[in-house]
């Protein structure tokens, strides 16, 4: 196999944050949750020791991330890996989470 291509057979280990940010508040996301359908819930690195956490909805191309309360346009950013996958059980009901790793 030539290096730089992939087998299609293996999922992908990286990918890039979505441009532009959708950032909501939890209360809007956890009655979004409710009525549509939860896809995917991921967990992004950023920066050093910061997680983001958002959501893709059934049939929805457009991915939301949890916001701060005092800033609604800004994504809440987790210093700690497990209060960020507490949030996703709580808020969305699931038990897997997809983590992405930037490097």
């Amino acid at each position: 196999m030539r290096e730089g291509s992939r087998n299609m057979n293996q999922p992908r280990r990286t990918r890039p944050l979505p441009k532009p940010l959708l950032c909501a508040q939890q209360e809007f996301l956890r009655h979004l949750a409710r009525v549509a359908r939860v896809d995917e819930v991921t967990l992004w690195t950023v920066e050093k020791k910061g997680y983001l956490l958002s959501v893709l909805m059934q049939g929805k191309t457009q991915e939301w991330f949890l916001a701060t309360r005092r800033e609604p346009r800004v994504p809440r950013t987790f210093t700690r890996l497990d209060v960020a996958v507490r949030m996703g059980q709580r808020l969305f009901k699931v038990r897997t989470m997809t983590l992405v790793c930037q490097t």
